[in-house]
C-alpha cells in the first residue's frame, strides 16, 4: 500500500463536514443576511417592542450562529452511533482504494473515482459517487497534501485516457 489509514470518525468530524457543506454554499450567504437583518432590526426597534417580539428577535439572532451548529452536532452524534461501530481501514495504491470494515473488503478502482475534495480540516474522498470517507487532519497527519496530489493525479490520468477513447 502506498497510503493506509485506520480510523473511526467522531461526531466532531461529521459536524465539521456538515458545517463545511453549509458554509461553503449559498446557504451561508442567506444565513449571514438573515442574522445581520435581525441584528439591525434589534438595534433599531428593541426599546420600542414588546417582550414577545424581543424574544423572537433574540431567537433570530442566535438561530444560525448558535442553534444551527448545535443541531448539526446533535445530528452528527446520531450518525456516529449508526455508522461508527468499528474501525475502518483504507489503503490507496496503483490499483485504487482498498476498504476494509470488519470482514467486508472492497476495492474501488481509480476509473470509478470522483475527484477528492480538499478542505482546511479534512480530505473528503468520494470513490464511487455514493459513499464519502472523511479523512480529517487528525487521521492524515502530514500526508494530507501528498495523498490529495496522489488521488488527483490518478483521477486526472484516467480521465485523460477516457477522453482519448
Amino acid at each position: 500500500m502506498k497510503y493506509e489509514y485506520t480510523f473511526r470518525n467522531t461526531a466532531g468530524d461529521y459536524a465539521l463536514f456538515y458545517l463545511g457543506n453549509t458554509y461553503h454554499s449559498l446557504m451561508a450567504v442567506v444565513n449571514l443576511i438573515f442574522t445581520a437583518a435581525m441584528i439591525a432590526l434589534a438595534v433599531a426597534k428593541f426599546e420600542s417592542i414588546g417582550i414577545a417580539f424581543r424574544g423572537v428577535l433574540i431567537f433570530g439572532i442566535i438561530l444560525f450562529p448558535v442553534i444551527q451548529p448545535l443541531a448539526i452536532y446533535v445530528r452528527s452524534t446520531k450518525d456516529v452511533k449508526q455508522v461508527n461501530q468499528v474501525d475502518t481501514w483504507i489503503g490507496f495504491d496503483d490499483a485504487g482504494m482498498h476498504i476494509k470494515v470488519k470482514e467486508h473488503e472492497q476495492l474501488i478502482r481509480w476509473h470509478d473515482f470522483y475527484p477528492a475534495v480538499k478542505r482546511k480540516t479534512m480530505l473528503v474522498v468520494i470513490p464511487d459517487g455514493i459513499h464519502a470517507y472523511l479523512l480529517t487532519n487528525r487521521i492524515l497527519g502530514t500526508t494530507k497534501d501528498e495523498l490529495y496530489a496522489y488521488i488527483t493525479d490518478k483521477v486526472n490520468t484516467l480521465s485523460a485516457h477516457k477522453d482519448e477513447k
